[in-house]
């Protein structure tokens, strides 16, 4: 997928059906109206409390180094 818009992003294109052709070479994943309409949905505090409890602790989750329990 990275090589997928690497692509993307090197070619400009004028218009949207020049666009929708080059996408539907690569035949990805859609998601359905369901999927949208949860992605659009507000982000909660207890949402973001849950996912911080369930890392693992001694572990960091980036580049930064810093474990989850700091």
């Amino acid at each position: 997928i990275k090589d997928y818009y690497k692509q993307l992003y090197a070619n400009k294109f004028d218009n949207r059906e020049e666009m929708n052709k080059y996408q539907n070479i690569y035949n990805l994943p859609r998601l359905n109206y369901e999927e949208i309409e949860n992605l659009n949905t507000p982000i909660r505090s207890k949402e973001i409390a849950s996912v911080i409890q369930s890392l693992p602790s001694k572990k960091s989750t980036g580049p930064n180094d810093f474990p989850a329990a700091f």
